[in-house]
């Protein structure tokens, strides 16, 4: 959405506002601006439940300060980081600064690249969701191309701790 509005706050609840349709919910990035104007909107006047997209700690302390940190369907915790152990070393970070900012929605990890397979690693093994799909990364933990979703979320299960 942030394209289509161009960074105009403004133009962006209205295009929201407008929808015809709506979804279950929607993923939100705290580093766009006028996020808690539009979570607003999205769950108290269009009944969308949101999801947070926190990229770094002060994405975490924003989450703790908005208006709307109690009513979210889940947290993102998004990494970028190109290197494996620091990227699941940024998600424990981020996780630690929710925990001590007292931000107890459930949360969802994923990753970008090659380092996606590291976070879903650490993440299942502490008991957290997962994201995986091609909008993530377009390679296996081998670094070989993935031939789609299939074969990306297939990896992903056979990675998930026994029940």
């Amino acid at each position: 959405m942030l394209g289509i509005a161009g960074g105009d706050v403004e133009r962006r609840l209205a295009l929201v506002r407008g929808w015809t349709v709506k979804p279950d919910f929607v993923s939100l990035n705290l580093e766009e601006p006028g996020a808690d104007a539009l979570a607003r909107l999205l769950i108290d006047d269009l009944g969308v439940g949101v999801e947070a997209g926190v990229f770094c700690v002060s994405d975490a302390a924003a989450l703790a300060a908005s208006s709307f940190r109690d009513s979210l369907v889940r947290v993102l915790i998004e990494v970028d980081d190109v290197d494996p152990a620091r990227a699941v070393e940024h998600c424990w970070e981020i996780e630690s600064a929710l925990d001590s900012l007292g931000v107890v929605a459930p949360r969802l990890h994923h990753g970008e690249g090659v380092a996606t397979w590291a976070v879903l690693s650490a993440a299942l093994v502490r008991g957290r969701d997962v994201r995986i799909g091609l909008e993530d990364t377009l390679v296996m933990a081998d670094g070989s191309p993935a031939r789609d979703n299939a074969e990306l979320v297939a990896a992903v299960g056979a990675l998930a701790p026994s029940a």
